[in-house]
């Protein structure tokens, strides 16, 4: 997918973002939804491989980087709230029709 291609996706996904989180402030609806669209481009949560992706004009892969780190150290993004508001309704859809939905963790903060 390429940059400009995100365009759609990253409306769409900003508006669920927008109607699940409500208290989420434009700006990091925006951010998240960035997040999500660069990681579905990019099928990795690998920060740099991310910001290749980014469908926004920010200098170098390492502006691109700090954008991501930015966005998710931002105190006003309560990942736990958003996490709640956004599980649910992805885990009602994995599972329709008796499928089973698979979760991945980060081992490495597991005890955090």
């Amino acid at each position: 997918m390429t940059m400009h291609g995100l365009g759609g996706l990253l409306a769409l996904i900003s508006g669920e973002i927008g109607a699940l989180c409500g208290g989420l402030s434009r700006p990091l609806r925006d951010g998240l939804g960035n997040f999500v669209a660069c990681l579905l481009a990019a099928r990795t949560p690998n920060l740099m491989v991310l910001g290749e992706h980014l469908p926004r004009d920010i200098g170098d892969n390492q502006h691109r980087y700090h954008y991501f780190t930015r966005l998710l150290k931002n105190d006003a993004l309560d990942v736990d709230s958003v996490m709640q508001s956004l599980s649910k309704p992805l885990f009602m859809a994995a599972t329709t029709h008796n499928r089973t939905a698979i979760v991945m963790m980060d081992q490495a903060h597991i005890r955090d």
